[in-house]
């Protein structure tokens, strides 16, 4: 599960397989932990984290973002910001957060 948020944030900062596991683990053991197939040590996953600059508090407050979006939510606000639509983007950013205040209000 956190392998795939990894592999997320790698190819955003344009990291390739093997820049990301060098010295740290192999290629092959980095993909099959990106790709859910193992599990990876804490030392290794800590050093994989800095790699891509990031820490580890940020890397959970993420995933958890990113667990909680429904991805045809997350895939169009990817497009939206790859064809720089602000206007749009910010129609539908603030509409689902308008949407998850109304839930949260509702509930207490």
């Amino acid at each position: 599960m956190y392998g795939q948020y990894f592999k997320r944030l790698r190819n955003y900062k344009k990291m390739t397989l093997g820049e990301a596991a060098k010295d740290i683990t192999s290629s092959p053991a980095l993909s099959r932990w990106e790709n859910g197939v193992d599990d990876i040590r804490l030392k290794k996953f800590l050093a994989l984290l800095d790699r891509v600059d990031i820490t580890p508090r940020e890397f959970f407050a993420y995933t958890e973002v990113q667990g909680n979006l429904d991805n045809s939510y997350y895939d169009e606000l990817q497009l939206l910001v790859q064809q720089k639509d602000g206007q749009r983007l910010h129609q539908i950013f603030f509409a689902n957060c308008k949407n998850k205040l109304n839930t949260y209000h509702n509930i207490w």
